[in-house]
């Protein structure tokens, strides 16, 4: 993510394609300050979670008790 700033002005296509994988619905732009604009919209993190770490959360039911 800390390079996708150079990917947007470097290599369009990519830059593309990694946003369709990383959005979950449309993508709003909105005019912000002078020759900028604001992306909006819903993504998913999937993509930039490691496959392995998938499903690694505790079973329901294994939380420890807490004392009250």
């Amino acid at each position: 993510m800390g390079q996708f700033r150079a990917l947007l002005r470097e290599d369009v296509p990519r830059a593309r394609q990694a946003l369709r994988k990383l959005m979950s619905g449309p993508i709003r732009l909105t005019p912000a300050e002078q020759n900028t604009y604001r992306f909006e919209g819903d993504m998913t993190i999937g993509p930039l979670i490691d496959p392995s770490f998938i499903n690694m959360a505790s079973p329901r039911g294994f939380e420890p008790l807490l004392p009250p």
